[in-house]
């Protein structure tokens, strides 16, 4: 056995292991970390509300919130730019179809100046367990091994469902475009009628 190269090899695999050590420390050491602040849910008007603080080391360049709710609907938030470090945000996610839809869990998606993913979820909790128990840090969503592999599939999917659902900012953005017309419309109409009875 020629031990100068079962040495050479040894010392490569300590030297990449090495390598990928510190610059997981490295990025962990500038990465963004969003927590939930505050969560209000106004089922009547179909909104909820989510508070955000970001009490990384890093900026927040771009984040989604995005809620899943009992039957299987996705709902994407407006995106939220630049997040800085203890930066407080509100996120407000608006459709009629939350009226009639309850909420199971909360996600959060941001990037980070490096071009790095990070999620977070807030999962629906009985019994007002949140009162006794933590929440669960962000993780990575970016990189080779597989639990960040499934981390950012989750998310890609959840946000293509959102789109396919029609359940986004622009759609949201349309629809209540569409409402105040019908009620200028409606209004129009309402006056001319009283216009031709006399009634002005």
């Amino acid at each position: 056995m020629n031990w100068g190269i079962l040495i050479s090899v040894l010392a490569f695999f300590i030297s990449v292991g090495s390598y990928l050590n510190a610059r997981k420390a490295f990025y962990s050491s500038i990465a963004p970390s969003l927590i939930f602040k505050t969560v209000s849910e106004d089922y009547d008007k179909g909104i909820i509300t989510v508070g955000l603080k970001n009490v990384g080391k890093g900026v927040c360049v771009k984040t989604f919130a995005i809620i899943e709710t009992t039957d299987d609907e996705a709902f994407l938030s407006r995106p939220m730019m630049d997040i800085g470090v203890y930066e407080t945000k509100t996120s407000e996610i608006s459709s009629s179809k939350l009226k009639v839809r309850l909420k199971r869990d909360i996600h959060l998606i941001t990037q980070d100046p490096n071009g790095n993913f990070y999620v977070a979820t807030m999962e629906k909790r009985e019994d007002r367990q949140h009162l006794t128990s933590f929440d669960k840090r962000m993780q990575s969503a970016s990189g080779w091994s597989c639990p960040a592999r499934r981390r950012y599939k989750k998310m890609n999917v959840l946000m293509e469902k959102a789109v396919n659902q029609g359940n986004t900012y622009v759609e949201s953005e349309a629809e209540e475009t569409r409402r105040i017309l019908e009620e200028f419309s409606l209004q129009n109409i309402n006056k001319h009628n009283w216009e031709e009875r006399g009634l002005k």
